[in-house]
């Protein structure tokens, strides 16, 4: 029996193959493990390659922006972030993360503009990274996550966000938002470490904007979808405590003068009576009313003004219950949805985040795009899974319908790509205050609409593959045939509108020499002074034939090249189904259509006078937007413009001190001494405590004096400095002003004692030591007489 078993077990020992070795089947199973973790490591490396590249492809335009809007208050002349040592007192302010990074920014570009926009876009990339990393974690689908990270990478409703150095808030909140969900969905694994990273995030990211407080909400509703209606008392517990947190700072940023949650007072900007007298039906039919703004603008962001015209309205007209019933339909949608994580949960983000910019007790904007940043993270995730669910289910698009889409695309595609680069020059080609039979851009927009018709059969037999086989299976033979389709295009687009606008039969005349003269005058009169006075000197060529040049190499092969990325996407993914082919034509039309916003908009803001030019051209009754104007002006030391848009400012604010004092610096600037001593009276006059206009009087009524102009100037002036002082009690300026009137009027020991009195609270303070000197000198000259 022995021997019997022994066989056996020799028999059976024989019959394992090496192949088969526990030892073989462990490497193999190492190797294939390694080859997947590469395998996706590579797939994250290209699509965060690809989020990189689209954000500073599409924002590039930053390098040539400058300090714009609030740029100004909270970097220009705000000195507290200039030194570390204040890092106590930025921490105290509102929003102190955001102050935070103003101060290494200072420390490294000081005010170099170019830095802090390649920071902001710095933090849109780290957000959209972010939101790939996030999608992934929750769907496990890299080519959704790819979408969504893409779509919100190059949505044209963030260029406010990022192309305002002042809204870098809104990209430090996501991120530390997304930073603590990404936290939070390791409590599994790590139970106590998770919650408290999760904990420290949230903590950063509302101290960079406040509406991230809702991020208890957005748990909540994660668990509910995750776990049907009934949530852990461990996860309960947490979030109740976050929630706790949140709604503590709101009371006590309401109740107390805490600096730090200065923003979280929602009655920030009521004062006493001014509750008493507000319509808070008026104020919430007002927000309704603007709710589908929000919604409309994540679909089609087209040309918004930075300081929307709001107008008031009543649950009397229809606008409000509208607003209403979109409000209501979103959290109602994401219910309906419960059995679909992802759509779902991307309805309830948009949902949730829209709660706290609603401006439910007035202290903000009822609508601004800035505001869509966060929201819109849910809409990119909700559209990547709508094309993700039509690339799984090929078979539920017929033939009809793809080949009528891909007739309405493709026509939609080549329109665009003709349109673009004509756009691009029409003032060249075109230009403006012509004798025109037709306005210039409705014969552009007719003559492209009609030439794009027959252009586009060709490139729809193109993707149909309907086309010489040479040319499908040779890329570089199928794109000079694109060059030259498209070439021709525009310039039969060219000829017709050359036909509609002037009557003329033939290409138009390039009047390239006037162009570029007028160009180069602009940008000698608007940059600023400095180091980046030449950095928006983009020259062109000079001559019709260069000009003619330039279109053709980068318009006609720009667009070549996407029509020809365009077409082989679509036939690429024709070959394994209709549902990819779909995928495919509606993700490039929609990419194409943001790109197109994209650039319209990022150029709008790269530059201050345009930008501000079409504010007040649409609402000229802004005042932020003439404000904002005159400072763009004075900023490149034009005061002459300067002061004409201040004269607006005060002529839509009589009442406001600071529109006053911005004249008169204006003013001042442009050699207008009476004018600007008149507008610091003025708002010397309606400001009890503006010490500024009071200074800059007083400095006025000196150089009269010097000047022999006024021999009592010197009187007048100390009465006014003795006024900034009883504001500001340590103003070494004007104890030193006073110095230099006693020293003039001969009263040399009041001139003394305030000299030295500046020195001591600013002790740096050359002019006062060189005042001492003259002073002493004064003095023993007295003495020898």
């Amino acid at each position: 029996m022995e021997t019997e078993k022994g066989v056996e077990a020799d028999k059976s020992q024989k019959d394992i193959s090496p192949a088969g070795s526990p030892e073989r089947v462990d490497e193999d199973e190492a190797s294939a493990g390694r080859k997947l973790f590469a395998w996706l490591w590579s797939r994250h490396l290209i699509a965060a390659a690809v989020i990189f590249f689209s954000v500073f492809g599409v924002f590039y335009l930053a390098n040539f922006a400058h300090f714009n809007f609030d740029d100004h208050e909270l970097i220009v002349n705000n000195p507290t972030i200039r030194d570390f040592r204040n890092l106590g007192v930025v921490l105290q302010s509102g929003r102190p993360a955001r102050a935070f990074s103003y101060m290494v920014d200072y420390a490294l570009f000081e005010l170099d503009p170019r830095g802090y926009h390649v920071h902001n876009l710095v933090w849109h990339t780290f957000a959209s990274l972010l939101l790939y990393a996030f999608v992934v974690r929750l769907t496990r689908n890299v080519r959704l996550a790819l979408m969504a990270s893409f779509l919100f990478a190059i949505h044209p409703v963030h260029v406010e966000a990022v192309m305002s150095i002042a809204h870098r808030k809104e990209m430090m909140a996501l991120s530390f938002l997304l930073l603590a969900f990404h936290a939070y969905l390791f409590q599994d694994k790590r139970p106590l470490l998770a919650p408290a990273v999760a904990f420290v995030f949230f903590v950063l990211a509302i101290l960079s904007k406040q509406v991230t407080a809702v991020f208890p909400l957005l748990l909540l509703f994660h668990e509910f979808l995750r776990k049907g209606r009934g949530v852990s008392w461990k996860g309960l517990v947490y979030i109740a405590l976050l929630l706790t947190l949140a709604l503590s700072a709101l009371y006590l940023g309401s109740r107390f003068s805490i600096p730090v949650l200065r923003d979280f007072n929602i009655f920030g900007r009521l004062k006493g009576a001014m509750i008493e007298e507000l319509d808070f039906g008026r104020n919430l039919a007002t927000a309704f009313s603007y709710y589908p703004r929000y919604l409309r603008f994540l679909l089609f962001p087209v040309h918004q003004s930075p300081v929307p015209k709001i107008e008031f309205t009543s649950f009397g007209r229809p606008w409000p219950w509208l607003g209403m019933a979109t409000f209501i339909s979103l959290p109602l949608a994401a219910f309906a949805l419960r059995k679909n994580y992802v759509l779902s949960f991307s309805v309830g983000w948009i949902f949730i985040n829209l709660l706290p910019v609603m401006n439910w007790i007035p202290q903000n904007s009822f609508f601004a795009e800035r505001y869509l940043y966060i929201p819109s993270a849910g809409f990119c995730i909700l559209l990547a899974a709508g094309w993700d669910e039509i690339y799984k289910n090929g078979e539920a698009i017929s033939a009809k319908t793809h080949a009528l889409s891909l007739c309405i695309i493709t026509y939609l595609v080549v329109f665009a790509v003709l349109l673009g680069p004509l756009a691009l020059r029409i003032n060249v080609l075109w230009p403006r205050g012509g004798p025109y039979l037709m306005e210039r851009s409705m014969a552009l927009l007719i003559s492209t609409l009609l030439v794009s018709i027959p252009f586009s059969l060709l490139f729809i037999m193109a993707s149909a593959g309907k086309w010489p086989r040479p040319l499908i299976r040779r890329v570089w033979l199928e794109l000079p045939v694109f060059f030259i389709v498209i070439g021709l295009g525009l310039i039969l687009a060219a000829i017709m509108t050359e036909w509609l606008a002037n009557g003329r039969l033939g290409a138009p005349l390039v009047e390239s020499a006037g162009y570029l003269e007028r160009y180069h005058s602009f940008i000698r009169a608007h940059a600023r002074p400095g180091p980046r006075a030449g950095s928006s000197l983009l020259m062109a060529s000079g001559t019709p034939l260069a000009e003619w040049g330039n279109a053709l190499f980068y318009s006609f092969s720009g667009a070549a090249l996407y029509l020809l990325f365009f077409v082989r996407m679509v036939r690429w993914a024709s070959s394994y189904g209709l549902g990819r082919s779909f995928y495919w034509m509606t993700f490039l039309s929609v990419t194409l259509y943001m790109l197109s916003f994209n650039v319209a908009r990022v150029g709008d803001w790269s530059n201050e006078i345009k930008l501000w030019s079409s504010v007040v051209a649409e609402d000229p009754d802004s005042l932020i937007g003439w404000n904002n104007l005159g400072k763009a002006y004075m900023d490149r030391k034009r005061f002459g413009p300067a002061s004409e848009a201040f004269k607006e400012a005060t002529r839509l604010a009589p009442e406001r001190a600071d529109a006053h004092g911005n004249l008169a610096v204006a003013l001042l600037g442009n050699k207008d001494l009476d004018g600007a001593a008149a507008s610091f009276a003025r708002a010397a006059e309606l400001n009890p405590a503006d010490a500024s206009s009071r200074m800059n009087l007083a400095n006025l009524m000196v150089l009269k004096a010097d000047s022999g102009k006024d021999p009592q100037g010197y009187v007048k002036a100390v009465d006014l400095y003795m006024e900034v002082l009883r504001i500001e009690r340590r103003s070494a300026h004007a104890l030193y002003n006073m110095a230099y009137c006693h020293y003039n009027m001969g009263a040399l020991d009041l001139a003394r004692s305030e000299a030295h009195r500046s020195l001591l609270i600013h002790p740096g303070f050359d002019k006062a030591r060189l005042l001492l000197e003259k002073i002493d000198a004064a003095e023993r000259a007295s003495k020898t007489k």
